[in-house]
């Protein structure tokens, strides 16, 4: 399966559930641990409508990712491997995004 990184993967298990409501859109956020096949790290283009354009793409270690804009929750819950896995989480903020 190709990434929208460009990046070939191959998807383990689901990691989270988390929504996400804007107005009037709901985004269902479903994100699996996946494993790299193959392929070169790229910018690509994100699915999702109304989505952020995607800038930049880059390897980052779990301690560094406060430092790339993401909140101390998150990094804990990266961190700890992802308690719970495969559960509904709620809103996107429940984890920290």
């Amino acid at each position: 399966m190709k990434e929208e990184t460009g990046l070939e993967i191959t998807v383990g298990k689901l990691l989270y559930v988390c929504d996400r409501l804007l107005d009037e859109d709901h985004t269902v956020h479903m994100t699996f641990l996946v494993h790299r096949t193959s392929g070169q790290l790229t910018v690509g283009q994100e699915p999702e409508p109304h989505a952020n354009d995607i800038l930049g793409a880059q390897f980052v270690p779990v301690q560094d990712l406060t430092s790339k804009g993401f909140s101390a929750l998150f990094q804990e819950i990266v961190e700890a491997e992802f308690p719970g896995s495969g559960s509904y989480r709620g809103s996107v903020a429940n984890i920290g995004l």
